[in-house]
Order: C-alpha cells, then sequence, then structure tokens
C-alpha cells in the first residue's frame, strides 16, 4: 500500500489476527458489578456536592420547603 506522500506500508501476510478469549460468565458479572458499583459512587458523589452547593446558597422556596420539612410539617 502507498500512501499520498509516496511512503509504502508493508503487510504481512499468513500472520493470524491476535484473538482475544472471551471472558467467563463471572468475569461478565464483575465487570457489570463493577460498571454498577463506580455509577452508584459517581452518583452518591455528586448527590453530595449537590446537596452541598444548595446547603451554601439555597433559594428562598428551597429554604422555606426545608423550615417546613425541618419542623416536620407535612409538604404537598
Amino acid at each position: 500500500m502507498i500512501f499520498g506522500d509516496g511512503v509504502a506500508a508493508r503487510s504481512e501476510v499468513g500472520r493470524s489476527e491476535m484473538s482475544f478469549p472471551d471472558p467467563d460468565d463471572n468475569t461478565k458479572h464483575n465487570v457489570v458489578r463493577l460498571g454498577t458499583e463506580t455509577l452508584f459512587a459517581i452518583a452518591e458523589q455528586l448527590r453530595r456536592m449537590y446537596d452541598a452547593d444548595l446547603r451554601t446558597k439555597p433559594s428562598e422556596e428551597l429554604e422555606r420547603l426545608m423550615q417546613r420539612i425541618e419542623r416536620g410539617e407535612d409538604v404537598p
């Protein structure tokens, strides 16, 4: 194969492509579990960050709602 700048690339014929073994079900389960745990950890951290941000500068409506909840009032 020759590229536009005149450089030729050599292709090796007869060489098999590298193949990876299929992971077993346990490995697949572990990957899914790890991915799920990671997503939950990210979500929890985002929730904490959002909560901290709201507490530093809550809107007036949110502040009133939080006060009602803290007083034990019913919230619609």
